[in-house]
């Protein structure tokens, strides 16, 4: 109907008298008014609603709506910063394998680099080495990172030049350190803070001058010393380099026992996103569970709470699904 009235006005335009063809464009677009009407009084949606129910039926049949929100499993904005805190043994390392095979697969991600330094026996980057195979992917571990910051710390002793460069492009390391014996024998927290974070940025910048615009860091304690002492002001420096790059940064922190994160109450406030993990429902012995994401904060508008199936394929691979609170309901009663 709206392609007739459509071809109607084309053909009033067309008219001789302006006046007439004035006329007859408003009674064209009155007639269109009253069967919009009278097309919502019957029941029948017009042709823009029609399109966007459409539009609805595909998104619910490929995702439903709501789980679409949440930072986590959308389409990896560029930039975007989400902190993801989980328990010890909640599965946080699959599940930031999981993330990162899923943004491999959108072509969402090019080149991706995970810190695992939290893991001090190499278990995990075992885990993260098999479960990203095939995809152009660099693991940083902990004993990588220890050799590096032995090299800063011998070229802040030896070499003039690196030390004001080091000073020029990381403001905070200058600020912080107070003395020059306090450099080297790393006397009080701050200082092993400037170094460790010295190093983490030197590595980001050369992977992202390589092309790399995804990162994972497991865990933000094993970086940051004393997350009681650090400000805002020197974590918006800390991660002002991955913020002006627009890269994406997944940071995985422990919570403080209770409802928030270990360390300071500014640590939240830094990033876009914000998520508590727990597990709800143990459904196998192998491993697969019903867990709940918190949201704690989401800069993009997902504030509701949602639900992680997990299912486990080996030791290293888990699959992630949203469900609704409904499947949840029936994965606990099966699981009875």
């Amino acid at each position: 109907m709206n392609y007739l009235f459509d071809l109607l006005e084309l053909v009033v335009l067309t008219g001789y008298n302006f006046g007439d063809r004035l006329i007859n464009c408003l009674l064209i677009r009155k007639a269109r008014i009253l069967i919009r009407e009278g097309s919502e009084k019957s029941g029948i949606p017009s042709a823009s609603k029609q399109t966007e129910a459409s539009k609805d039926e595909i998104i619910s049949d490929r995702e439903p709506r709501r789980i679409r929100k949440p930072t986590l499993y959308r389409s990896f904005i560029s930039g975007t910063k989400v902190l993801l805190g989980a328990p010890s043994g909640t599965g946080k390392t699959l599940l930031l394998i999981s993330l990162l095979r899923r943004a491999f697969k959108a072509s969402l991600c090019k080149k991706a680099c995970i810190f695992s330094l939290e893991d001090k026996d190499g278990e995990q980057s075992v885990r993260f080495l098999n479960g990203l195979q095939g995809n152009d992917f660099r693991l940083v571990t902990w004993g990588m990172f220890e050799r590096r910051t032995e090299e800063f710390k011998a070229k802040i002793r030896n070499d003039a030049s690196f030390k004001s460069m080091l000073y020029e492009e990381f403001p905070m390391l200058k600020r912080l350190y107070h003395n020059e014996k306090a450099i080297l024998a790393e006397n009080g927290l701050h200082n092993k803070l400037s170094i460790n974070m010295a190093v983490f940025l030197q590595f980001v910048r050369e992977m992202i001058a390589q092309g790399y615009n995804w990162f994972g860091l497991d865990s933000l304690g094993d970086l940051i010393p004393n997350l009681n002492t650090i400000t805002r002001n020197e974590l918006n420096e800390f991660l002002d380099i991955i913020t002006k790059a627009q890269v994406t940064f997944i940071v995985i922190h422990h919570p403080n026992g209770k409802s928030g994160f270990r360390g300071s109450k500014d640590i939240p406030s830094v990033f876009d996103s914000a998520y508590m993990l727990e597990e709800i429902t143990r459904l196998t012995p192998k491993g697969d569970a019903i867990l709940k994401v918190n949201v704690l904060k989401d800069r993009f508008g997902g504030e509701e709470d949602f639900f992680v199936k997990r299912e486990y394929v080996n030791d290293d691979v888990a699959k992630h699904k949203i469900i609704s609170a409904d499947e949840v309901a029936q994965f606990q009663k099966k699981a009875k």
